[in-house]
């Protein structure tokens, strides 16, 4: 009897209710994490990469509207600001609004604070990798305390967390902007699954920890009767104030002036993050994924451009040098219309350079891809379209590889380029006289033949590899297409061996399983060790899974119609 009396004492506590209503709610979004887990997200992940390329476009440029320092630093600065100004005005009224603003913007401090750095913790913690990773190499799982960076910290979204807490303060404190903030909150959420940063999962646990970390900094604000307080039901309610809801201010206060300063320091960040896109996003993901190769971010000056991308092996004097070359990268955003910036979300060059065991790497981005706005230099949408492979573009390459080989002390250099890299790739070695061996990924070396297949506008600004097909013949070489591959077919391949002529040492593998884009890291341990080098030794017989035929796949020059 005491007992259930106590019990039933407790549990009339609004307190108590509250907390255990909102520790529910919390649990109750884990199980939605752990269901979209198991399974929705390895599917959902993959469809996205079929959406329309204005849709992914348009996704790209709002995400970063989630980064936290869109908010932090106005709301940090204004409530210090607005602090001071409270101390320092002559009228009351005026204090008293400053005062409340400068605590309303420390509110919405604190809350995106905290709970960006219990996410980051927890991100750690799970080591979960991103859809990358499942794209490039079939990897998804987890890798907790692995401390492995960005690529396996997908779980929760900081992103989601982030605009889940700002939406979760700013309803709490003007509850009638509610809807539009939570649809704020989902479009952004929803963004990072579409830009391939995080799975549906990733997001639902983010927005759960922004809502609840939130929700408890404002219980204890509302403890301490700080721009909140509790109601006589015992429910937590705004406390009537100056300047953003309560009592109408005296005459004169000024406290609309300093209501529409609240919300211009907490907006302005949304429209600045949308006009910068997504391409600093994509610089700090690339940077990330290169720091985690053992590699350090090098810029080349090169001429008419800047070319940016990670060495590894510096002053080691190792002979050989291997260069990955980036592939075209965010081109167009749909059939007709160009980018306006070519950096790649899926930088597949990149991955391959990461996965690559040898002790000297060098990975170069094309012009203009993950550059500053201040190096852009001569960057137009020429250069990514149809002077991709322009003369300029093959010298700035060729300046590049060589002030790489001056800091690494190498005297010989390998080639490796994906998609238009390998084109570049081509180009490049016939230019130069200390290419050991050169390879290609799923490259369209005849670009004459490939835009006809797509029945897209000729390069007309470019060489074309096909034209240095005989300069080309007698240099090791392997060329590796996905049987999956519906950008670069094989026969583009095939018709440029034809004009190379027949000979042993050039070789075209076929890999069963791949595309363009998918799984080409995950498979290049193994095919990387076709591509002899020196610094890596040639063993054809490791290869595995590489479609059947002669020398364990490796498939030798075979003219055909593609």
């Amino acid at each position: 009897m005491i007992g259930g009396r106590c019990r039933r004492v407790v549990w009339a506590d609004p307190l108590v209710q509250r907390w255990t209503l909102a520790w529910l709610w919390l649990l109750w979004a884990l199980l939605c994490c752990l269901l979209s887990m198991s399974a929705v997200d390895g599917g959902l992940a993959l469809a996205v990469r079929d959406l329309p390329g204005p849709v992914v476009e348009w996704f790209g440029r709002v995400t970063v509207a989630g980064l936290g320092q869109w908010y932090l630093w106005p709301s940090g600065l204004g409530a210090v600001v607005l602090a001071v100004a409270s101390m320092v005005t002559g009228d009351a009224a005026r204090a008293r609004a400053c005062r409340r603003l400068a605590w309303a913007l420390a509110f919405v401090f604190v809350a995106v604070a905290l709970s960006g750095l219990i996410t980051d913790l927890i991100k750690v913690m799970v080591g979960r990798g991103r859809p990358k990773l499942l794209a490039a190499g079939g990897f998804y799982g987890f890798a907790p305390f692995t401390f492995r960076g960005a690529p396996y910290q997908s779980f929760p979204s900081g992103h989601a967390t982030t605009v889940a807490a700002l939406a979760a303060a700013v309803g709490f404190l003007l509850p009638r902007l509610c809807a539009p903030l939570v649809l704020f909150a989902v479009i952004i959420a929803a963004s990072r699954v579409i830009v391939e940063a995080h799975y549906l999962g990733d997001v639902i646990g983010g927005g759960a920890i922004g809502w609840f970390v939130t929700w408890a900094v404002r219980e204890g604000f509302a403890r301490h009767r700080v721009l909140f307080g509790h109601g006589p039901d015992g429910r937590v309610v705004p406390v009537p104030g100056h300047g953003v809801r309560g009592r109408r201010p005296r005459r004169g206060a000024g406290a609309a002036p300093l209501l529409l300063l609240l919300l211009l320091l907490l907006l302005l960040p949304v429209f600045l993050a949308a006009c910068a896109g997504d391409a600093l996003t994509r610089r700090e993901a690339a940077n990330s994924l290169v720091l985690q190769a053992g590699m350090q971010s090098v810029r080349f000056d090169a001429g008419r451009f800047v070319l940016v991308g990670g060495l590894k092996g510096a002053g080691s004097g190792q002979p050989v040098l291997v260069v990955y070359l980036e592939g075209d990268g965010l081109a167009f955003v749909s059939r007709t219309q160009l980018s306006r910036d070519p950096t790649p979300r899926h930088p597949v060059g990149l991955e391959l350079a990461a996965a690559d065991p040898s002790p000297a790497v060098l990975y170069l981005g094309r012009p203009c891809q993950y550059v500053t706005p201040s190096e852009e230099r001569d960057c137009g949408p020429q250069y990514w379209s149809s002077h991709r492979f322009a003369p300029e573009v093959i010298d700035a390459v060729n300046r590049a590889i060589d002030q790489a080989l001056g800091l690494v002390g190498a005297g010989r250099v390998v080639l490796i380029g994906y998609s238009g890299g390998g084109a570049v790739a081509a180009l490049a070695t016939a230019r130069r006289s200390d290419v050991a061996a050169w390879a290609t990924v799923a490259a369209p070396l005849d670009h004459a033949a490939w835009t006809r297949w797509h029945e897209v506008s000729p390069l007309a600004g470019s060489l074309n590899p096909i034209d240095e097909a005989p300069r080309l013949a007698g240099l090791p070489q392997v060329h590796f297409v996905g049987a999956e591959d519906d950008v670069v077919p094989a026969g583009i391949v095939r018709g440029f061996l034809e004009r190379e002529g027949p000979d042993p040492g050039n070789r075209l593998v076929v890999v069963p399983g791949v595309d363009h884009y998918c799984c080409w890291a995950g498979r290049w341990p193994d095919l990387r060790r076709l591509i002899p080098s020196g610094a890596l030794p040639l063993d054809p017989d490791s290869i595995r899974g590489v479609a059947p035929g002669p020398r364990q796949g490796v498939t030798p020059w075979n003219p055909g119609p593609f």
